[in-house]
């Protein structure tokens, strides 16, 4: 029989046990007639018989000891070790029921050690017991369910893994010892909607599987497809999926006295309508968003096209000039992606395939792993989780590269099958073309050199937008983001387009239309907003950054008066007095074929037609879209990377850019590149916690990871969120004399709010 300790049994149970223990203490003092034994016990003196164990005398004082196999009319086992004690010099807790005391011992009972022992104890006890509670005949009578509450750890234990796959794990556990957080409790399989589609998060198109049920998106899951992901996904793909819900737009608004106010669909396309009236043929012009579908891309263009505009860019901008050879193989990674794994030699240059795609990163580990595949970096040493050679950081290693001056040559030329990955971010900068221009020339070498076969492609191009490459074939890149600045379009189309770090002040006089759906960036510095689909709730064709098609599926109907994005333009343009030849998704795909006839061939690879084909790191890898940054569960995996990184710096010193002419492991940001909506954050001053301060402009940061910062409250108009490359931000108060380093305490999430302490 088991036995019960006092605090679990209460005093009627507890205290029989403790006097049957005294009685027969005082019975054996009578008989023996023996000298007591004198030692502590939690500090309290106790006088025993001698051969009295270390449980005996506790319960002499009144102290239970948990215990399972002790009885005091049996025969001492001591094998549960449950009753394990700490005595002072001792070198490890020992079984209080088997242990006679001893004169001067000093026992401790609710020591860390003691506690640590039992818990420790506890835990293998219970690690092959079967889950029978709820139908146990013992079920509440049980001295494992009472002792493993007061004696067992409250938690379980888990460790941190610094893994942007880590959540594959859960697929991989055939039990439920390893389950999704967010997803716990939520649903059952049988009671969810599977839909397919694909993930848009980068630029792989990983397939996913998409959970929904009663319009809510419950979890994102793997699909196998062994040419782009196998049957992986990132977890940015898998655990942002909660910000589909989150700072939607449901409704059109038009912005009236300075204020964005909700209206019907008709007075919004109304509004848009106007503003698109007498514009010069110059003057509209196109930013589109890394999330935009190829449907709405090619009947914006068309829209914009009639209305005379050719101003078409993305966000991410892209040289088009590069060496003057086919332009399709200069922008895609023109080897499939199951090949990376079968190079012998790559050649990573100014990008970080761990954040910005790490399913390809994946596909590099494994090549070196297993293919003893050797690997040089040019641009900031970062960690990939697998070695490689740091060539540096200055653009110069290329040409040097070329002309057969640097060490990393002779691995170049005695590959079989060698490939450089050149990052697309890399390339929007000033030298953009130059460096592209560059790498083509190495990578003719390179191909001329080594005889590789023709289906072998040296020169690889790794986006990071989704909808990157699908722009690039419809014709978007006919300008960019600055030039756009430069000209002053009367009118502008943001569709989706919500990381350009374009600000109101930068277009004072143009008419400014959203279409998206998420209220971020774009929206609060838009006359008019057009409420979007998400790629959850629409059919929309995306090319991933081999130039595979892909298309992702409609796994619930947009929120609220939401609409697809094609369709949006497609009223507008009927509004506007321009006539569109489809009416439909058939015929606007039958559009798109016209264009591109590959951007309709689902799940093929188009080939770049030419064989020779001729950093900064990627932005924070959870928060890089208007999904992912309204998602609370990548707002906590923000905070959890900061936890480790952040620092309060003392003083006020100026931490200014790097101006060298390395690729850049740190970026500028003038005091415009932000729009701050001041009443939406808590401003609070050390020495006086009541003030508000009213004016703040960037001067400086510190170079460090990227990192994203969300704020915002339940008014469009007071949101705000920004980007920089840094955990501790430089800021000065125009508007106070004093100067402070300030430390960011928290992230917000919907539910929270938001406070910058300085």
């Amino acid at each position: 029989m088991l036995r019960v300790p006092q605090v679990l049994r209460g005093a009627q149970t507890a205290g029989l046990s403790s006097s049957r223990l005294a009685k027969s203490l005082s019975t054996s003092s009578v008989c023996q007639q023996k000298e007591l034994v004198e030692l502590f016990i939690d500090d309290q003196p106790v006088q025993v018989p001698p051969g009295t164990t270390v449980l005996q005398a506790a319960a002499k004082i009144g102290i239970e000891i948990p215990r399972f196999c002790y009885h005091e009319r049996l025969a001492v086992a001591g094998n549960c070790r449950m009753c394990l004690v700490e005595i002072e010099k001792q070198l490890k807790p020992v079984a209080a029921c088997a242990m006679p005391v001893m004169k001067g011992w000093r026992v401790k009972t609710n020591s860390d050690l003691t506690r640590r022992a039992r818990e420790g104890v506890m835990e293998f006890l219970l690690v092959n017991h079967p889950l029978d509670c709820p139908i146990c005949d013992q079920g509440g009578e049980c001295d494992l369910q009472d002792q493993s509450m007061a004696f067992g750890s409250d938690r379980s234990r888990f460790t941190d893994i610094d893994f942007k796959l880590s959540g594959n794990i859960i697929d991989l556990c055939p039990v439920g010892a390893l389950t999704s957080k967010p997803y716990a409790f939520v649903a059952r399989p049988w009671e969810t909607r599977r839909t397919d589609s694909i993930d848009i998060s980068d630029a792989v198109g990983s397939n996913i599987v998409v959970s929904s049920r009663t319009g809510e998106v419950l979890r994102i899951l793997p699909r196998v497809n062994e040419e782009v992901n196998e049957e992986w996904i990132s977890d940015k793909a898998r655990f942002a999926c909660d910000g589909l819900k989150r700072q939607r737009l449901i409704t059109p608004m038009v912005r009236t006295q300075g204020k964005l106010e909700n209206v019907e669909w008709e007075s919004a396309l109304m509004a848009a309508a106007q503003g698109l009236q007498n514009v010069p043929k110059d003057k509209t012009a196109v930013i589109a968003g890394k999330l935009a579908d190829a449907e709405s891309l090619v009947v914006l263009k068309d829209l914009v096209n009639k209305l005379g505009g050719e101003a078409l860019a993305t966000e991410q901008s892209y040289p088009t000039d590069g060496a003057g050879i086919d332009l399709r193989s200069s922008y895609l990674l023109n080897n499939k992606i199951q090949n990376v794994e079968e190079a012998d030699a790559v050649l990573l240059i100014g990008t970080n395939p761990r954040y910005e795609a790490p399913l390809i990163n994946t596909r590099l580990r494994k090549g070196y792993l297993h293919g003893e595949q050797n690997i040089g970096v040019i641009g900031p040493k970062v960690d990939l989780t697998y070695q490689y050679q740091h060539l540096g950081q200055s653009p110069e290693i290329i040409n040097q590269l070329i002309n057969n001056q640097h060490p990393f040559n002779d691995t170049l030329k005695n590959a079989k099958k060698p490939m450089i990955i050149l990052g697309a971010e890399l390339l929007a900068r000033a030298d953009g073309a130059k460096i592209l221009s560059a790498t083509q020339e190495l990578a003719k070498a390179l191909g001329d050199h080594t005889k590789a076969s023709p289906d072998w492609k040296v020169l690889n191009i790794l986006h990071t937008n989704a909808s990157q490459v699908a722009a690039l074939d419809l014709g978007y890149g006919t300008s960019t983001v600055s030039q756009i600045k430069q000209s002053q379009p009367k009118v502008l189309f943001l569709l989706g387009a919500d990381d350009s770090n374009i600000t109101r002040e930068d277009f004072p006089n143009t008419f400014i239309v959203y279409i998206g759906s998420h209220g971020d960036r774009g929206a609060t510095i838009a006359d008019v907003v057009l409420a979007g689909a998400a790629y959850t709730e629409k059919t929309g064709s995306y090319v991933n950054t081999e130039g595979r098609a892909q298309q992702t599926g409609a796994a619930l109907t947009p929120p609220g008066m939401a609409r697809p994005d094609w369709k949006i333009v497609r009223a507008l343009a009927e509004f506007s007095g321009v006539d569109l030849p489809y009416d439909n998704l058939s015929e606007v795909r039958d559009r798109i074929a016209e264009i591109a006839p590959h951007l309709v061939r689902y799940g093929e690879v188009e080939p770049a037609n030419f064989f020779a084909q001729a950093l900064e790191l990627s932005r924070q890898f959870f928060m890089t879209d208007v999904v992912s940054r309204a998602s609370p569960t990548m707002a906590k995996c923000i905070q959890a990377v900061l936890k480790q990184r952040i620092q309060l710096l003392d003083g006020w010193s100026s931490v200014s850019s790097s101006t060298s002419p390395e690729l850049p492991s740190d970026s500028t940001f003038s005091p415009r590149a932000v729009s701050f909506c001041l009443y939406s954050i808590s401003l609070v001053s050390w020495s006086d916690r009541s003030s508000r301060r009213s004016s703040w402009s960037f001067l400086s940061f510190s170079s460090s990871s990227l990192v994203s910062f969300n704020f915002f409250s339940s008014s469009i108009d007071t949101w705000l969120s920004f980007s920089c490359r840094a955990t501790t931000i430089d800021l000065y108060s125009e508007s106070c004399d004093s100067k402070s380093w300030i430390l960011l305490l928290d992230f917000c999430n919907s539910s929270e709010e938001s406070s910058i302490f300085i």
